[in-house]
């Protein structure tokens, strides 16, 4: 049996604006798409990779300032700390979900194993949100 969760206002708050700006970008042409990612410029990870144009979109959509992002432990491998109190802005991962067949005797003896691609969010933070590690323990 599942628990009902007490809706908290902020996360339903965080949840309506990552659900409006997902609309308005599935809205856009991708000429549309494409002009806004020139004119605002990539976002990049904290490993150098560049974020996605919808991953872009949907961190400007969040917070016009971000510039480099990276997940929690990331940024730990990169010598930096996020702040504490700072808030996380989301973007999008891809999951693989498997499935082994339907449990039947034939599936268990072929071996089956189909995976659909799905799509999660990810807590991440910008540099802006973090300090390097020598601070964050000094403070402590």
């Amino acid at each position: 049996m599942r628990r009902h969760r007490s809706a908290n206002p902020a996360v339903e708050e965080k949840k309506a604006k990552l659900k409006t700006a997902m609309e308005a970008i599935a809205n856009m042409s991708q000429d549309e798409r494409d002009a806004l990612l020139k004119r605002l410029g990539a976002v990049i990870t904290c490993e150098g990779h560049p974020c996605s144009i919808t991953n872009t979109i949907l961190l400007w959509h969040q917070s016009e300032t971000v510039s480099v992002i990276g997940g929690y432990r990331q940024w730990l491998a990169q010598g930096r700390q996020v702040r504490q109190g700072e808030k996380c802005l989301y973007i999008f991962v891809p999951r693989e979900k498997r499935d082994r067949g339907d449990g039947s005797e034939s599936s268990r003896n072929n071996g089956v194993i189909s995976t659909e691609l799905r799509f999660a969010t990810a807590a991440v933070f910008d540099i802006s949100q973090t300090e390097p590690v020598e601070i964050a323990v000094a403070q402590q």
